[in-house]
C-alpha cells in the first residue's frame, strides 16, 4: 500500500490533467498495473483479515 500523498499524486494527473497512465507510471517510477489499481480503488481503509485460516486439526492429528 502506498501513502496517500502518492495516491493523490496518481489521481490528481489522471482527472484533472488528462494524463494517461502510461504517463503517470512513468513519472513516478510505479507499474502501470499499480497506478490502474489506485485509480480504480474507492476504499482505502485497511482490510480486515479473514477469519477461519487456520490450521485444521481433524481427530487424526494435522492435516
Amino acid at each position: 500500500m502506498i501513502a496517500m500523498d502518492k495516491v493523490h499524486s496518481i489521481k490528481q494527473p489522471f482527472y484533472e490533467q488528462g494524463k494517461s497512465v502510461s504517463a503517470i507510471a512513468a513519472e513516478t517510477g510505479h507499474d502501470r498495473k499499480t497506478i490502474r489499481k489506485y485509480l480504480d480503488m474507492t476504499d482505502f481503509n485497511t482490510p480486515e483479515p479473514k477469519k477461519g485460516s487456520g490450521t485444521y486439526v481433524s481427530e487424526a492429528g494435522l492435516i
